[in-house]
């Protein structure tokens, strides 16, 4: 058998595989550019039938009235109304086609499930019968061989010569034509399951329509060319894209095969357009003129300048230097190379789990509902809420007999126990298994960038204006006239704005196409939005809020509920904002039992929610809007922000450039500017409004922000909040480090604690507090008569700083037994090892309190923060490489940090450490002594043994 080369932990799907067999070029687009193939009826119909027949295996249906009520139960069902809507079909049409389907699927039952025999039988036709449904939809992973696929129906078969064995079935629903695209599939599932150890020498292929199910034998020399075929294609998908020019160079753009030669196969491609645009930039490509695409080229290419072509190819080079990036990092490999308990222990993995007994497995919009609960195998200290992983995270499922059973997403993780939204029910072949699940890197967000370059190439009205803001760069102008409405009912929507607000607000009201908001630290932006939201609804304007965070969605939409206004917010309900549950997609179109219902439901709102990533959602595919609203649009990386932008009329992005860019990991995508957001592309005096008076921090902190970031564009909107102060009431004896370090000076609400290099106290706390947990878990064990199972082995990040939490414990300790709001205290640090650490301290005190990164309070304030910047030792290494290093020189970073606190900011670090990253070099220039502190036994009252107590049981 070949072997595998280059790319060898990356999974080409079978479909894909055995598509390229056509054209590899096409193959390779559409593994990037995926969304540009719109479902087609023909797909959409093809699925239903698969599904119709699974369920009738799976239900061992066999009478005609048996297989009309399947078909009337999967015709009523919600999952079926939203997959109708999404591809513009009627149920009415789709009934229709899936009648043709009942008398086949029939007689398939009969024969091979049932054993009668037919009127007349193919003499090539398979000879035995199905003694069993082994499996549906199975999931094959198979790293051995760089491929993975999913089998319609697992079987078990008894041949003629009365050998059982269990093989593959693959459905199709077209004409029969044995093509070698369709055995391919099977040759491929035949191959992984020998590979798993089931030696597997033939599978079934079935053409429902005509009823043909023939046997396909194994063939080891096509599964050869199968495997060398995969091996091609991954060398195009991995073609490196770093050339190691300088950053005056131009990028590579993306190498692809030779187009097919073939008379109507291009002309009827969806991704004709996009793959002309590169062959045509392509100087090695050399096409003659009679070859189809040549011929194409003028006609698909016409409406499209060179400025469009370069910006295009630009980015995605980009988007190539990326994922390069991420492929060598290998974050992936250890699925298959390190133990479960490995992955455990570096916080990818959470293992010991079983299906939660009693539970009731519920399929909604396509997945399975599943929960999972801890084992008795399990360390008695595990919390899966401490376990890195988020809410609506795309994970991967392993059970103790098979990888990569299953993928979905979180819905809910609790102490013990998680659920999740599975594509599979584990319940029906993995009951009483031991599972393990994954971090997972789902490719959506990376198909869904390349398209939007894809769809910006269309010949479309709406992508040709969108060209000429976003690759001409031409700027909007400005209306003089303002409707009589605003001058009236507006008005009052608009007073509660300052001047500076309501000026920009009317800017946004009177451009011709778009206005970029620059909202500086506590200067009132979601106040703006709201009031300009309320007046274009007024105006009898629809909207759609976006951003990349779901948290700014959300943010937006929970200070317009009061209004009363027509609300929709789209997306899962695991990361909406319970208050928004009511405006929810899913309790709108809970009732919709048709096409008509679903569609008059999502297209009444005029105000719709939804992040970035969301809007390729079926709505949009019937729905424009006139105004598009971004918030934190300097977090939004430049392709993903089209696709909102390209279903309205106008826009206008909200976002502070002195902020958070986009998370980039590749540095060299950076250098090739992948951290310019549309924001500061199109940021200009004609286009861009500056709100500069702020209502959130104190004097002395906006004097912080200006003279590190700001340059004195900040300013405090009135005396109160210049003077605000911490309202701290000390109700009982504190040691003086911290009396000092809680000062309610103004001129002190900024202070830094400089604990000093804790490398080596760290170390010793760490190896002190494992020492106590193990000796606490023998004891409890030994109380109950038994023996320990596991001791607490535990592991703590290089990026935590156990000196630091506990210095953080015993401020915030003091600050709740003093009565201080613990809604209003806000811990954060640059690193989520830091904060899962914190995190799990200050649950023990109480669970308002907020500890979170730095990347995720951006939008966020408290009245006191205390930001743990977490890096000691005394030297760098490796400054130009380290992850670290990029996080601590970021000076964007930085100031979120600082500018997140009203009336106190509490830094804390090594300043020996911090002070080789130039942005806290320049921090410190601008903290004065008599706002520091440097901590040291018995200086006062302070004492390192005390700061130990606080982290028992870590």
């Amino acid at each position: 058998m070949a072997a595998l080369s280059g790319g060898a932990d990356l999974l080409i799907s079978a479909t894909t595989l055995t598509g390229s067999l056509f054209c590899r070029r096409k193959s390779v687009i559409q593994e990037r550019f995926r969304g540009l193939d719109a479902g087609s009826s023909v797909m959409v119909i093809g699925t239903l039938v698969h599904e119709l027949l699974q369920n009738v295996l799976v239900g061992k249906l066999s009478t005609k009235d048996d297989l009309q009520l399947a078909l009337q139960k999967m015709l009523s069902s919600s999952s079926l109304v939203h997959l109708l809507y999404a591809n513009n079909l009627s149920q009415a049409e789709v009934e229709l086609q899936l009648r043709t389907f009942l008398d086949p699927i029939s007689r398939f039952v009969s024969h091979y499930i049932n054993g009668e025999a037919p009127d007349r039988f193919p003499s090539e036709a398979f000879q035995g019968r199905i003694q069993e449904i082994r499996d549906i939809e199975e999931n094959l992973w198979v790293p051995q061989l760089g491929l993975k696929g999913k089998v319609d129906v697992s079987v078990r078969v008894k041949s003629p010569n009365q050998t059982e064995k269990t093989i593959p079935l693959e459905l199709k629903t077209g004409r029969a034509s044995f093509s070698m695209e369709h055995k391919g599939q099977l040759l491929l599932y035949e191959l992984m399951h020998s590979v798993l150890g089931k030696d597997t020498q033939s599978g079934l292929l079935l053409y429902i329509r005509e009823g043909l199910l023939r046997e396909v034998p194994s063939s080891r020399n096509e599964q050869r060319d199968l495997v060398l075929l995969r091996n091609d294609l991954v060398y195009w998908l991995t073609r490196e894209v770093s050339t190691g020019l300088e950053n005056t160079d131009p990028l590579p753009q993306l190498q692809l095969p030779e187009p097919i030669y073939h008379h109507s196969a291009c002309g009827n491609c969806a991704y004709n357009t996009i793959c002309s645009s590169f062959a045509q930039s392509d100087n090695k490509l050399e096409l003659n003129e009679s070859h189809p695409i040549k011929k194409l080229m003028p006609q698909l290419l016409s409406h499209l300048l060179q400025r469009d072509h370069d910006y295009v190819h630009h980015w995605c080079s980009v988007l190539a230097l990326e994922e390069q990036h991420n492929r060598q990092s290998n974050q992936f490999a250890p699925f298959w190379t390190e133990d479960a308990r490995i992955r455990q222990k570096q916080g990818r993995a959470m293992g010991h789990l079983k299906l939660r007994s009693g539970q009731l497995v519920d399929m909604k919009g396509g997945r399975f509902k599943q929960s999972l609960e801890l084992n008795e195998e399990a360390d008695l200290s595990l919390d899966l809420r401490l376990s890195g992983f988020d809410l609506d995270e795309y994970v991967v499922v392993s059970s103790s007999s098979r990888l990569a059973v299953a993928s979905g997403f979180i819905d809910l993780l609790e102490k013990r126990h998680l659920v999740l939204r599975l594509d599979r029910d584990l319940s029906k072949t993995y009951e009483g298994e031991t599972f393990i699940v994954d971090k997972n890197e789902s490719q959506n967000f990376s198909t869904f960038n390349y398209t939007n370059l894809g769809l910006l190439l269309s010949d479309e009205p709406r992508f040709q204006k969108l060209r000429e803001i976003v690759v001409a760069k031409i700027p909007p102008t400005q209306s003089k006239i303002l409707p009589a409405l605003i001058l009236t009912k507006g008005a009052k929507m608009l007073l509660a704005l300052n001047k500076i607000q309501r000026a920009a607000a009317l800017r946004a009201l009177t451009t011709s196409s778009h206005l970029l908001i620059k909202g500086l630290p506590g200067t009132g932006k979601t106040q703006t939005l709201v009031s300009l939201v309320r007046v274009l609804h007024l105006l009898g304007k629809s909207v759609l809020i976006t951003a990349h965070t779901h948290s700014a969605v959300d943010n937006l939409l929970l200070r317009l509920l009061p209004f009363n206004l027509p609300l929709m917010r789209l997306g899962s309900n695991s990361r909406i904002h319970p208050q928004l549950e009511e405006i929810s997609e899913a309790r709108l179109t809970q009732d919709c039992t048709s096409v008509e219902e679903l569609a008059k439901v999502l297209e009444q709102p005029s105000i719709v929610g939804v992040t970035c990533l969301g809007t390729s959602h079926a709505l949009f595919q019937r729905r424009n809007f006139d105004y598009c609203i971004v918030d934190e649009a300097t977090q939004v990386l430049q392709p993903t922000v089209l696709r909102p932008l390209s279903f309205c009329s106008k826009f206008v992005l909200v976002g502070d450039p002195k902020q958070l860019p986009p998370v980039i990991r590749s540095s060299e995508a950076r250098q090739r500017g992948a951290e310019e957001t549309l924001f500061h592309r199109l940021d200009s005096q004609e286009a861009t409004a500056v709100l500069s008076l702020q209502y959130r921090m104190n004097k002395t902190i906006t004097r912080l922000a200006n003279e590190l970031t700001y340059a004195g564009q900040l300013q405090c909107a009135s005396e109160t909040v210049s003077g605000a102060r911490l309202q701290l009431q000390p109700s009982i004896k504190a040691p003086k480090w911290v009396q000092k370090v809680l000062q309610t000076h103004l001129d002190q609400a900024v202070f830094f604690i400089n604990t000093g290099d804790c490398l080596e106290r760290c170390e010793k706390l760490i190896n002190a507090c494992m020492m106590t947990t193990s000796s606490f878990i023998d004891q409890k064990y030994e109380d109950q008569g038994e023996k320990p199972k596991n001791k607490c082995k535990k592991r703590v990040s290089k990026y935590a700083n156990v000196c630091e939490a506990g210095v953080v414990m015993h401020l915030l300790r003091y600050l709740l037994k003093s009565g201080f709001d613990a809604s209003q205290i806000g811990v954060i640090a640059p690193y989520r090892a830091q904060v899962e650490l914190v995190k799990k301290l200050v649950s023990k005190l109480d669970p308002i309190l907020e500890c979170n990164t730095v990347d995720q309070y951006q939008g966020r304030d408290k009245d006191l923060i205390i930001y743990s910047c977490s890096k000691t030792g005394s030297r760098v290494l490796d400054m130009e490489r380290s992850r670290e290093s990029e996080i601590l020189e970021d000076q964007r970073r930085l100031t979120v940090a600082i500018t997140r606190a009203k009336c106190k900011l509490i830094l804390m670090g090594d300043i020996k450490c911090l002070e080789q990253y130039g942005p806290f070099r320049e921090l410190f220039k601008h903290i004065p002594e008599r706002c520091r502190l440097k901590l040291q036994d018995g200086h006062y009252d302070f004492a390192w043994h005390q700061i130990s107590e606080e982290l028992d049981f870590i």
